[in-house]
């Protein structure tokens, strides 16, 4: 993989901003209330701007929060053994 060579300035800045997002979101998305379908529209932005260069690390912080997501789901329902 090769870096980019001649991009401008703005699509660096808009690809900082994506990621910057992205963990904003993510952070949201596994916090107390689990809104799990607010990073699809930053992955489906990723790919029509970045290809799949950008598509392949938004994609990876997507699915680790939703992982992320899913363990705290199982923790907190887990609670104590039922009395005998």
């Amino acid at each position: 993989m090769r870096r980019p060579r001649g991009a401008p300035l703005s699509r660096w800045v808009e690809g900082i901003l994506l990621v910057a997002v992205t963990l904003c979101v993510g952070f949201v998305e596994t916090g107390t209330t689990p809104l799990l379908f607010l990073g699809f529209p930053l992955l489906i932005c990723a790919v029509f701007r970045f290809g799949p260069a950008g598509a392949a690390p938004c994609a990876l912080a997507v699915s680790t929060f939703a992982i992320l997501a899913a363990a705290q789901s199982t923790e907190m329902t887990k609670g104590p053994a039922p009395p005998k």
